[in-house]
């Protein structure tokens, strides 16, 4: 969610359908059941397990895979919007996590976070335990741990208590032993 004009709204990026193209239109929506066209393509190739994330005045697009239905690319890059989704410019590059999709990125404590995700090096399938923080808007990234204690076939939520990995039932994470809390995520 991301408040555009003093309304907040839910925004989605990218993605693909089965048997559709793998897409780069942004839309959005106040209520959930009414979605307008905000870009009918963004800059960033178009992709699909990307992460789209609301953090101070802007909206982040970060990571994804493009073409996954034909010569499969994993990106690290991140574009940013400060116009609700319409227009987007890169952030720079530098030393930051590896391309990756499939994972979980949020705002928290004035950071952008970015944990675990997959992707395919050499050709083999990668699951990462990472995560990275960054507090200045993208710039520079800091990688807070190589494996942190989630398994790596899962991905991962921010709850209110914690950081919280999953590979089981959401409905009631407390009693679910596979979900396992590691604690709050250091400032």
């Amino acid at each position: 969610v991301h408040t555009v004009q003093s309304t907040p709204k839910i925004f989605v990026a990218g993605g693909l359908g089965w048997n559709t193209p793998v897409h780069s239109s942004i839309v959005s929506s106040a209520d959930g059941a009414t979605w307008s066209l905000v870009a009918a393509s963004a800059p960033f190739l178009p992709r699909a397990g990307l992460a789209l994330v609301s953090h101070g005045d802007a909206l982040y697009a970060i990571g994804g895979e493009s073409d996954p239905n034909s010569s499969p690319t994993d990106h690290d890059d991140i574009y940013k919007s400060v116009d609700g989704g319409v227009n987007w410019t890169a952030v720079a590059a530098g030393d930051r996590f590896s391309p990756r999709k499939n994972f979980s990125a949020f705002s928290m404590r004035n950071c952008l976070w970015v944990i675990g995700g997959q992707a395919l090096v050499s050709g083999v399938p990668t699951y990462y335990q990472d995560v990275w923080k960054t507090c200045d808007n993208g710039a520079s990234w800091t990688r807070m741990t190589e494996t942190a204690a989630f398994a790596t076939n899962s991905s991962s939520i921010a709850a209110k208590s914690g950081l919280r990995s999953r590979s089981a039932n959401l409905s009631e994470p407390n009693k679910d032993p596979r979900m396992r809390k590691f604690g709050q995520m250091p400032s």
